[in-house]
Formats: structure tokens, sequence, C-alpha cells
């Protein structure tokens, strides 16, 4: 705890240069258009795109990690984004196979 408290002031620089950084990106992203950004396939400038085993790879070391320290809340983020996408076309075929669903889909 001490060595955090030591260092505090280096975490605060970081996040300051970060936020300031992330400011000058949203300024350029406004002036870019959309269909600049899907020639790359990119969904923002910072965006790795990642590959469907990567993505298996992300989910499976994830969630074993998280489930062995649950404090690890960046492991947990990480399963979220990374296992999110086969949940939601999972969720939407479902939708769309119910009357309810469809309307709401609509």
């Amino acid at each position: 705890m001490a060595f955090l408290h030591r260092n505090s002031h280096h975490l605060r620089r970081f996040v300051a240069a970060r936020n300031a950084n992330l400011l000058k990106t949203n300024r350029v992203e406004s002036d870019t258009s959309s269909s600049d950004q899907s020639a790359y396939g990119q969904l923002y400038p910072e965006h790795i795109p990642t590959s469907t085993f990567q993505k298996i790879l992300l989910s499976v070391g994830s969630s074993v990690i998280t489930i062995s320290n649950p404090y690890r809340g960046d492991m947990l983020a990480t399963f979220g984004e990374t296992s999110g996408a086969f949940a939601l076309g999972r969720m939407k075929k479902q939708m769309e196979l119910d009357t309810v669903g469809q309307q709401i889909l609509l």
C-alpha cells in the first residue's frame, strides 16, 4: 500500500496525459467520417481488430483468471467484451424466432 502512496503522483500524471490524449482523439474523430473508419475495419482510432480465434483465446483465458481471482476487474471486462458478440448474436436469433422479439427488433 505504501508503494501506491509513494507513486500516486506518477499515476495522476499518467491519467492527466491520457485524458489530454483522449480529448485530442475526440476532436480528430469528429473531423473524420465513418466511411474512413470502415475502410480500415476499425471502430475507433485505437481499435485493434481481433480474429475469432483471438477472441476465443481471450475469453477462455480471462474467464479462468476471473474465476481464480474475482478481484481482477480487468479480466472480467475482457471476458465481457470478447464474449459479448457471441451472446448478442444468439440473443438476436432467439428474438427473431419469437413474435414479441420480432416486434422489439422492429
